[in-house]
């Protein structure tokens, strides 16, 4: 089995390629947008995972990430794509709040904690998204590193004409990776499609 792999972002890529040589894993890495993808008719399958199809903030960014996924795909091929599912209930509860989302150890020992924030756009489907990391030192000194991010959130029927629009078929909408039946009240939206 052949993997490739693509980010906009040299600096991902190598610490990726750093954990691939590391565990010994087989996978080609390419620093691409996938606004632009450049594979014809290359793969059986295309996975789009955690919201990262939530950076495509326009329609045209979506609707020219979605045709390089068509392009990329051989026929037959599946789409599986992994993306925040807007339940309003839960895009309320976040909206404003700072929340701790992991603890965890650096390589040289310091504690740290990561905070997230959500300011919730419900008018552009957006939420931006500040990500806190608190490194805290053998003196109790607190060191912080902050960056931000937009994300666009889709609702399921705009997703699926999305979907439709580039060419593919929509087969199974779910709202975990236990494949449990699509709900509003589901953490996530995974959709899985193919090209005919």
């Amino acid at each position: 089995m052949r993997v490739v792999g693509v980010d906009s972002s040299e600096a991902m890529l190598n610490i990726a390629e750093a954990k691939l040589r590391q565990d010994q894993l087989p996978m080609e890495l390419r620093l691409l947008d996938m606004r632009s993808l450049d594979f014809v008719d290359r793969f059986d399958l295309v996975v789009c995972a955690l919201d990262s199809f939530g950076h495509m903030l326009t329609i045209e960014d979506q609707e020219s990430c979605l045709a390089g996924v068509f392009r990329a795909l051989k026929p037959g091929g599946v789409f599986a794509i992994d993306v925040m599912n807007p339940n309003p209930e839960m895009l309320s509860a976040r909206d404003g709040v700072v929340m701790l989302q992991s603890d965890f150890e650096r390589p040289d020992g310091a504690d740290v904690r990561h905070f997230v924030s959500w300011q919730v756009n419900y008018d552009a489907q957006q939420v931006a998204v500040e990500h806190m990391y608190d490194s805290i030192g053998p003196d109790n000194t607190v060191k912080r590193w902050q960056c931000g991010l937009d994300l666009r959130f889709f609702h399921r029927f705009e997703m699926e004409a999305l979907l439709r629009a580039a060419g593919l078929t929509v087969r199974s909408v779910y709202s975990d990776y236990d494949r449990s039946e699509y709900r509003i009240d589901g953490e996530r939206m995974l959709v899985i499609a193919s090209r005919e």
